[in-house]
């Protein structure tokens, strides 16, 4: 078991507080569009606030520019040599991942599949892409869209190293919506919520 925090302030908090395993990143925000560690200069903080494992985004969408991604791409492979905690990339396809294979990172997370433009037609959870990175020999961390225990098991049963779980145990309006949708509306003539056990005042003594 771990957590996955975001920026140095939380990575520090958290430590302080736990002793498991922390994934750090540092979300920043482009054009709209939300970045994993987009800027690796905040890696040395989310180190010393305690990080087991930094995760950055290695994706098209980070890097829409061959040469910026391949620039991101070398400096994973050269600056990392005497790191002090885990890389793990966080892609959205299966040639994404390679190529983060290929520059040495520790861990592959499947974490952007289906959030990046041009992975949206994935279903999630996208448990081919963690078959076939695991297929590859990558230690992978199944991630995105799993919601259910039955899809953390699948993933684990397909090769995946670990399942991260974000929004289904963290985010209260999504799990509300989850029992809501699986209930679904109320039947004909039914009391409401707001009526159902009321007493009207005037019979109160």
């Amino acid at each position: 078991m771990g957590l996955r925090v975001d920026g140095p302030r939380n990575t520090a908090a958290v430590r302080a507080a736990v002793s498991l395993p922390i994934i750090a990143i540092n979300k920043v925000v482009v054009d709209g569009v939300s970045l994993i560690t987009r800027d690796f200069e905040v890696i040395p903080a989310l180190i010393d606030a305690g990080a087991s494992v930094i995760a950055i985004e290695l994706t098209r969408r980070a890097y829409p520019e061959d040469a910026g991604y391949s620039e991101a791409l070398t400096r994973v492979r050269e600056d990392w040599a005497n790191r002090g905690a885990l890389l793990m990339a966080d892609i959205s396809t299966f040639d994404e991942g390679t190529a983060a294979l290929s520059c040495g990172v520790d861990i592959v997370g499947t974490t952007l599949a289906g959030y990046t433009t041009y992975s949206q037609s994935h279903a999630l959870p996208d448990l081919d892409l963690v078959e076939q990175l695991a297929q590859r020999g990558a230690p992978v961390i199944a991630e995105g869209g799993y919601g259910r225990p039955d899809e953390a098991r699948e993933a684990i049963r397909r090769g995946a190293w670990s399942v991260c779980v974000g929004g289904a145990i963290t985010d209260p309006i999504l799990i509300t919506r989850t029992f809501t949708s699986a209930l679904g509306p109320a039947e004909p003539g039914r009391a409401s919520p707001t009526t159902r056990g009321s007493v009207d005042s005037s019979e109160q003594g």
